[in-house]
């Protein structure tokens, strides 16, 4: 924490705790016990791509996109 008020100290250490919070939550997000932490659900990544291509952040949907190359080499599988 103070590493992280020395960068920031205007926005306090009560304001810096609620954030540092909220991010925790987004990296561990909910219980996925079908999926390993740190590998992404294939459905979940699906429903992102298409709330993503809807509202026009992505052209297309690249038929290549989700993988678990990186996580297998991690995890050795």
């Amino acid at each position: 924490m103070d590493i992280v008020l020395k960068q920031s100290p205007t926005l306090g250490k009560e304001h810096q705790t609620w954030m540092m919070t909220e991010i925790n939550k987004l990296i561990w997000g909910p219980p996925a016990p079908s999926t390993p932490i740190g590998k992404m659900d294939p459905e979940a990544f699906k429903r992102t791509a298409d709330i993503a291509l809807k509202f026009g952040v992505i052209k297309k949907a690249a038929e290549n996109a989700y993988t678990t190359e990186i996580y297998d080499m991690a995890t050795k599988k």
